[in-house]
């Protein structure tokens, strides 16, 4: 029963994640702020973190919008080390959801910076990645 429970949880976590790629693209940053947020916090409460670290690349997304340049770098980066352990294979989808951010960032850092960047994102657990998440994107 609680692992039906979690899985409802995530694909609510999930349908917030992909709303707030449509009110992006419309523009509204806040109720994508707000949506990431709480899908962020769902999956982070019942230990997802296949599916935070899938929110957070759409983070970063949100991150590049409102100009947090290195916390683009940092989420990506947290974002994928936290998938490397579960042998996460980029499908083309999801290849598009992180290269967007950081093909903007990378235009507004220098080498050393987004260098930086990369590397605190990576030595972050998951704890510290959703908390800079919902910290630099959290609520509007």
């Amino acid at each position: 029963m609680k692992r039906e429970i979690g899985a409802n949880f995530a694909l609510s976590a999930y349908l917030l994640a992909f709303l707030s790629e449509i009110a992006l693209a419309r523009g509204d940053t806040k109720s994508a702020q707000k949506m990431l947020s709480e899908g962020l916090t769902i999956c982070y409460q019942i230990d997802d973190t296949f599916s935070v670290a899938h929110i957070l690349l759409r983070c970063a997304t949100l991150a590049a919008t409102l100009g947090k340049r290195t916390y683009v770098m940092q989420l990506v980066a947290a974002a994928l080390s936290l998938l490397r352990p579960l042998n996460w294979a980029t499908s083309p989808n999801d290849a598009v959801v992180f290269e967007r951010p950081l093909a903007a960032a990378r235009q507004w850092l220098t080498d050393e910076e987004f260098a930086q960047a990369w590397g605190a994102g990576e030595r972050m657990t998951v704890a510290e990645a959703v908390t800079l998440a919902l910290t630099e994107i959290g609520s509007p």
